[in-house]
């Protein structure tokens, strides 16, 4: 496997665990969610 691959894998992992935490302690998941959601939208749209 490359290892370009195997790092973007456990980015992916590192980053989905993390999700879960931040959820699973948060008081308000929905507005965790909608947070997220627009951070999200804010990186990606340069590149869109």
């Amino acid at each position: 496997m490359p290892l370009d691959a195997l790092l973007i894998v456990l980015a992916g992992a590192t980053l989905h665990a993390f999700w879960n935490l931040v959820i699973a302690r948060a008081r308000d998941t929905q507005a965790v969610t909608a947070l997220a959601l627009t951070i999200g939208v804010a990186v990606a749209l340069p590149f869109a």
